[in-house]
């Protein structure tokens, strides 16, 4: 009676934001199927910053389990089609699934008859909002206690640069322009600030970046009002040695949890995850400073 969504060695699974939407997809179909939900993370150490519903820990017997792998906008998987059409009586009688899904898949479920009365955008952002308190809550909150003191006014920033082989590679195909030079940075940057400083005149800023140079070129703009998490910058499986995942999680976990306002990268699934789980809705374009809709940074698809 319970799913389970995974992360091994056996398949690629995308970034942090697009693990996280598949943690929420399947945790939401759970729900609703009056499933007990688990994660089992195996592709990096996670257990010593994470608290989850593990698997491991669950002691229950996998040798009957399905497995279901619906990954990378693979929309004509048979599974899909069961959450759209099937019957209560069978969609209850599934059970005992590991998954593999790194996109929004509990929307299908919506076009089901059966779940008609619900309303989809409530349901998952509900399910969003107990990211980091429930589903994967932080075990150690004293390093951000530390980091960010008891500092008010932050503004996190989140700036999604890619690098400029990833084109050739057919990655971030969601993103425009592939690679964001340091010169679009430090526009970007002060655009941001220009707009932060219409409204507030005291404030802090968070900012977070797989752009190597991240740092030195926002305390340049910023100074002493910037926060930085200085651990290794690290986006999860573009590298192949990676074993911890702590700098990612915990930057999430700031801007989600400790900001007054938000600028993202919009087509980045790792600022939208931070945005959807936020616990303000001052959501705001890293590039262009547009107020962002929660409900249209659901799915990239």
């Amino acid at each position: 009676m319970v799913f389970v969504i995974v992360f091994d060695n056996s398949e690629y699974m995308g970034g942090f934001g697009d693990r996280v939407v598949g943690i929420i997809s399947i945790s939401l179909i759970s729900r609703l199927l009056n499933k007990e939900f688990f994660i089992d993370w195996k592709r990096e150490t996670v257990k010593n910053i994470i608290e989850y519903n593990d698997f491991e820990k669950s002691n229950i017997n996998n040798d009957n389990f399905k497995v279901v792998k619906i990954m990378n906008a693979n929309f004509s998987h048979p599974f899909i089609k069961k959450l759209k059409n099937e019957n209560i009586k069978s969609l209850t009688d599934l059970n005992n699934i590991f998954f593999y899904c790194n996109l929004e898949l509990s929307k299908f479920l919506f076009h089901n008859k059966f779940f008609s009365n619900l309303n989809y955008y409530d349901e998952i952002l509900k399910e969003y909002k107990l990211l980091y308190s429930d589903t994967i809550k932080i075990k150690n909150k004293d390093y951000v206690t530390n980091l960010i003191g008891n500092k008010s006014n932050i503004i996190g920033i989140q700036i999604r640069a890619g690098r400029p082989d990833w084109k050739e590679k057919g990655a971030d195909v969601c993103n425009p322009n592939y690679f964001l030079t340091s010169e679009i940075i430090i526009k970007n940057l002060n655009n941001i600030k220009n707009h932060i400083e219409l409204t507030y005149n005291i404030y802090y800023v968070f900012i977070t970046s797989d752009f190597d140079n991240i740092y030195n070129i926002s305390l340049d703009i910023f100074g002493d009002k910037l926060i930085y998490n200085n651990l290794e910058i690290t986006h999860i499986d573009r590298n192949p040695n990676l074993t911890t995942i702590d700098k990612v999680f915990i930057d999430s976990y700031i801007l989600s949890q400790h900001t007054n306002r938000l600028y993202i990268s919009s087509y980045s699934n790792y600022g939208r995850i931070s945005a959807l789980s936020s616990i303000h809705n001052e959501i705001y374009d890293s590039e262009n400073c547009k107020k962002l809709e929660p409900k249209n940074l659901l799915s990239k698809h």
